[in-house]
């Protein structure tokens, strides 16, 4: 149903993905706000079982900020 908090959540993740396509050449130029985001987004495609997705928004947010450590945390994640 629109109204329970599964689909909230998962609009909110696809809100953030818009948000990050629209405006990743200003994030480029913030690399703490575009690893933030990035590992926001993974973290919720691996918790809907999307780990190859997962995998594409930890490695944004590892190469934005090499040593962020729950993107490297969730990035060893989507190999289990």
């Amino acid at each position: 149903t629109p109204g329970n908090l599964t689909s909230q959540k998962k609009t909110r993740m696809e809100d953030r993905k818009r948000l990050l396509k629209k405006y990743e050449r200003e994030y480029r130029t913030h690399p703490r706000a575009l690893a933030k985001l990035a590992t926001m987004i993974g973290g919720s495609e691996l918790t809907y079982g999307n780990k190859k997705e997962a995998r594409i928004y930890y490695q944004k947010a590892l190469r934005a900020r090499p040593l962020t450590f729950s993107a490297l945390r969730g990035i060893m994640k989507t190999f289990l």
